[in-house]
């Protein structure tokens, strides 16, 4: 009778444990549809009317490990989706410079991004470009997406794009990790505050084609140098440079070598595009950098925006130590404006600065 009794409620003991755990089970899984049907909406909801408030949502979510690696992989598809810039068409022999540019920087927090674009023209790999790094920003590149094509014709291109987001927390995320934060999320409470788990790997890749237009270079579209008396005068009070005794260093054929005193060229927002080549002339009459060998530094900017850049000494070529004194000249480059297709007229000027800086041998101890 005994032995009947205990093992009635034993029974009825594991029954209530049973039930219970599908209880939680079932609670468990309907928070998660809940969060998941969430994340489907804020998706749908980017898709339709792409807005900073979305994008900060769906980067938490990925930071958190909170989404499915599938929905990892559409979101990344829909944050980093390129608007692709291109001119009406080009002349034919020259190379086909494009415009690729994301409308929202890409930052994850505890996370990395390894992110890859490359052109294919045909079937050639027309150019590439990779970063790994904390946040990706938005800023347009501009990429050359044929080379000198030798006849005028509808050319067809695509970019493919390969992007992996990397955890680098400490601790391994888990369901209960998902489930504690959509549970969290709502009930309305804030996140837990202790250390991120290490997330899943998200990544996603995609390609986007594109057509070009080749044509006869008396057809194509030119560049608008624009110049007068009037522009002028704006242009050099929206354009100016600064010093500092900021140290630098650079490389040399007879070796390493230092600068003491840097020079920086300011842009306010600009009334019109700029494209320089900047060079240094000398005391004597010498211009550098001089020489096949070297390539000059080159500054580009379009219109509507402000801009800070910092002179790179070592492109001029400097290896004998000493003072230097003369004139930063900064001379308007049509050719470096071109490469942007975004970019349809810019001031056809020339800028001149007092330049300073001395030169010395770089001991590896400094």
């Amino acid at each position: 009778m005994w032995n009947r009794h205990v093992g009635r409620w034993l029974w009825r003991f594991v029954l209530g444990i049973v039930l219970v755990l599908a209880l939680v089970l079932v609670c468990g899984q309907a928070v998660l549809k809940i969060h998941d049907w969430r994340v489907e909406r804020t998706i749908a909801g980017f898709r339709a009317a792409p807005g900073p408030a979305c994008v900060v949502r769906l980067t938490q979510w990925l930071a958190e490990g909170a989404v499915t690696p599938e929905q990892g992989a559409r979101i990344l598809t829909l944050l980093l989706q390129p608007m692709i810039v291109t001119r009406p068409a080009y002349p034919v022999g020259q190379s086909v410079g494009i415009s690729v540019e994301r409308p929202f920087a890409l930052s994850i927090p505890g996370h990395r991004i390894e992110f890859q674009e490359h052109v294919w023209g045909g079937k050639r790999l027309m150019d590439t470009n990779w970063v790994s790094r904390s946040t990706l920003y938005g800023f347009p590149e501009i990429l050359n997406a044929w080379t000198q094509p030798t006849e005028p014709s509808i050319y067809h291109a695509r970019i493919r794009t390969t992007c992996k987001v990397i955890s680098t927390a400490g601790r391994k995320f888990t369901l209960w990790d998902r489930l504690s934060m959509s549970l969290r999320r709502l009930l309305g409470r804030p996140p837990a505050t202790r250390a991120p788990a290490r997330g899943p790997t998200y990544g996603c890749q995609f390609v986007v084609p594109f057509d070009l237009k080749i044509i006869e270079k008396d057809q194509a579209e030119r560049l608008e140098l624009r110049a007068d008396p009037q522009m002028d005068k704006t242009m050099r009070t929206v354009i100016a440079a600064e010093t500092s005794d900021r140290h630098g260093a650079y490389g040399t054929p007879a070796g390493r070598r230092g600068h003491r005193g840097s020079t920086s060229v300011a842009f306010k927002t600009l009334p019109i595009a700029v494209a320089f080549e900047l060079s240094l002339r000398l005391a004597d009459g010498r211009e550098l950098p001089a020489g096949a060998n070297r390539q000059p530094q080159r500054i580009r900017i379009r219109a509507g925006k402000s801009a800070a850049f910092l002179v790179d000494v070592g492109s001029f070529g400097l290896t004998e130590p000493g003072d230097y004194a003369g004139t930063l000249v900064l001379r308007s480059d049509p050719n470096y404006a071109y490469e942007d297709p975004a970019i349809k007229a810019i001031w056809n000027g020339t800028l001149e600065f007092p330049i300073a800086f001395v030169v010395y041998v770089r001991t590896r101890i400094e």
